[in-house]
């Protein structure tokens, strides 16, 4: 993909087989899996983003962010300018990201950042979503990964963190892909028990 077409947010679905997609899930949604509770979420019962982040937006009524659990597979730590592996579960998710990169055309890649949020149950006002935000401080792509059918759907906005420019609903097999300085939130789902999903953030073209 050009450099261009990189800048746009693009929906992939056929990537993975069903199959695969299956695999995923069942080694991510089962009782042994560990999820923790999100930055944030013992204070404000937020746990989509740090507490700075949701205090810009806790007046804004079209956001009704929720306690959310996340496991932290790989972190990208400021301070050391570095990645730190902190799961079990980095191959799986590299794994699914080469076959992402491999369906574009893309070879060169460097991993930030790899989270996976399970988001609960939240019976909010339709069209309600958590806080917008960006994800690191750093030039990056944000790809998504949607482990399960769900409501509860992506939002991404202009600058203003408002402005909706695109919404894409959960899919079990879904990638997402776009820059990482667009900012963006997900939603709790209303009608599903949880919504599960795979948050990568990468450089491109890493040379």
């Amino acid at each position: 993909m050009t450099d261009e077409q990189l800048k746009y947010p693009q929906v992939f679905d056929n990537v993975l087989t069903l199959e695969e997609a299956n695999e995923t899930k069942n080694a991510i949604i089962n009782s042994d899996f560990p999820f923790y509770i999100g930055d944030g979420g013992l204070t404000y019962g937020s746990g989509t983003v740090a507490p700075f982040m949701y205090e810009k937006h806790e007046h804004d009524p079209n956001v009704k962010d929720h306690l959310q659990f996340v496991h932290s597979v790989i972190n990208w730590v400021n301070e050391t300018d570095k990645s730190v592996v902190n799961s079990d579960a980095d191959k799986l998710c590299a794994n699914l990201l080469n076959k992402l990169m491999k369906h574009i055309g893309e070879d060169s890649y460097k991993i930030y950042r790899i989270k996976i949020n399970l988001s609960p149950q939240h019976k909010r006002p339709e069209g309600t979503y958590d806080v917008p935000h960006t994800d690191i401080e750093k030039e990056h792509m944000v790809v998504i990964y949607y482990v399960d059918d769900s409501d509860g759907p992506t939002y991404l906005f202009e600058d203003d963190g408002r402005t909706i420019i695109k919404k894409v609903e959960p899919k079990k097999g879904r990638f997402l892909m776009f820059d990482g300085s667009i900012k963006h939130a997900g939603s709790h789902p209303i009608d599903n028990t949880f919504r599960t999903v795979i948050n990568y953030n990468i450089k491109i073209n890493d040379e």
